[in-house]
């Protein structure tokens, strides 16, 4: 150190632990921007029927024409965006509100006399599931698939 003052010395501590911070904060950021790009092209994925409409070898050609428009890009192989439609697909039934959804959580609220699911809830699921490392969900992913297979083996 350049300066041996302990106000100084102190001063670049806490500096540290705040730019560390800040890279923290900053990384999950990035982490849920991405997590919420991946569900929307998994929903688009699905809801496009892409590969009924594209033919059997659409993901493919979709990760060889995403990979060439965005060379720096490292996560537009086959198997990611096949993970990316899984994504959206094990999640989407927990996180999609449209208007007849709000009109049936409200109308068994009345019934039921409690809301327990609002749009406010599946905001913070959103935010929470978003949260979650994408090496995460892919294990999640990985895991249900396995345990579908079995039950539909039974």
């Amino acid at each position: 150190m350049s300066i041996l003052d302990k106000d100084y010395l102190q001063w670049i501590k806490e500096l540290s632990t705040r730019f560390r911070r800040s890279q923290v904060k900053a990384s999950v950021r990035v982490n849920q921007v991405m997590l919420q790009f991946y569900w929307e092209l998994g929903r688009d994925i699905v809801e496009k029927k892409a590969e009924s409409r594209w033919g059997s070898g659409f993901m493919k050609n979709l990760s060889r024409d995403l990979k060439e428009v965005n060379p720096d890009a490292t996560c537009f192989s086959e198997t990611n965006l096949l993970y990316m439609k899984n994504f959206y697909l094990l999640y989407h039934p927990y996180l999609t509100i449209t208007p007849q959804v709000v009109e049936q959580i409200t109308q068994q609220a009345v019934e039921q006399k409690e809301n327990s699911i609002t749009p406010q809830l599946v905001e913070q699921i959103q935010n929470d599931l978003f949260s979650v490392p994408w090496g995460h969900h892919r294990f999640i992913i990985d895991k249900f698939k396995e345990h579908m297979s079995v039950k539909v083996r039974l």
